[in-house]
């Protein structure tokens, strides 16, 4: 009889820990339920109506350290997820761009977007470099369309009422706008063989902070005859650095395979512009020679064949 008592002890102790442990299994699987509430994700644009954008991410790094958690949006819009419960430091960004790159996304402070590195004539970067630094300017390509927004404390209730987020993403680029007037023979230049570079742009954005990098670096263009004797172009950076200057240089082929090369300095106008995030820059002057054809300025030209009807005697 004791044996028996002790067969059932031993049982319902098995028993009882299995079921402990089906207890606590079910408790992990409800974990999210208990401590995430939905949350209504919110882009307002009222700071860049004419933004245009796909898509939208979100990062929200959670206070005192851990994993940053990420969410994506398939519109620009917004929609609804599920956040855990606690305080976090926001940033949102659209996720459609197509030539910059995201680095050190795993921190707040440290999150800086980039654009990738690009190819100049080597003229065109040598007429660029500054005298005041010792290292060369990189070359970077210009930026796409970039919007962001960040919130430096956003607290979420655990298992709490439906709660909402509101981001307001504004402009994180800079729109450069070039026009050289009065430039002469502009009808012997080579079609689509006007290049050129901005110096002293920034290299890259730090979202969280909100701050340009102070590293700098060239941005290259192409122009385009606006008139016989304008040119215009049109393209966006991250932002111009702290610089001592900022230089403009436009590569000019001609018809006879030379080559010029004509620089400016934009500082002024590069500082002193009214709106940072769009700078209009207007250079006076750029007199292009006229192609040279075996040693004079002319280029031969042989005119089609004539019939031409001769009497002869006979």
């Amino acid at each position: 009889m004791n044996a028996k008592c002790v067969n059932c002890k031993s049982i319902c102790l098995v028993l009882g820990m299995a079921f402990m442990l089906l207890s606590c299994r079910h408790k992990d699987l409800c974990y999210d339920d208990v401590y995430t509430s939905d949350v209504e994700v919110v882009f307002d644009w009222s700071k860049a109506p004419e933004a245009r954008v796909s898509s939208m991410r979100v990062f929200l790094y959670p206070d005192g350290g851990g994993n940053v958690l990420t969410y994506e949006f398939g519109n620009m819009t917004g929609g609804t997820v599920r956040i855990p419960g606690g305080s976090y430091r926001a940033i949102c960004i659209n996720s459609d761009t197509e030539s910059l790159l995201f680095q050190n996304t795993q921190q707040y402070d440290g999150f800086k977007i980039r654009t990738p590195a690009s190819l100049m004539n080597e003229i065109l970067y040598a007429s660029l470099q500054s005298k005041f630094r010792e290292a060369p300017m990189p070359v970077q390509a210009p930026s796409d369309n970039v919007y962001s927004d960040r919130i430096d404390l956003l607290t979420i209730e655990a298992a709490g009422r439906k709660q909402s987020v509101v981001f307001y993403p504004k402009p994180s680029f800079s729109r450069y706008r070039i026009k050289i007037v009065n430039v002469s023979n502009l009808e012997h230049a080579v079609q689509g063989s006007i290049t050129g570079g901005l110096s002293g742009m920034s290299e890259g954005l730090f979202v969280g902070k909100n701050e340009l990098d102070e590293d700098m670096t060239i941005v290259p263009f192409s122009m385009d005859a606006a008139e016989s004797s304008t040119l215009t172009t049109e393209f966006f950076t991250l932002g111009h650095a702290v610089s001592d200057e900022h230089k403009v240089a436009v590569l000019v082929s001609l018809g006879d395979g030379q080559q010029e090369c004509y620089v400016f300095d934009v500082t002024d106008q590069v500082r002193n512009a009214q709106d940072k995030r769009d700078i209009f820059i207007q250079l006076d002057g750029m007199k292009l020679p006229k192609p040279i054809y075996n040693g004079n300025g002319f280029k031969p030209s042989v005119e089609d064949w004539q019939d031409v009807n001769i009497p002869l005697d006979m």
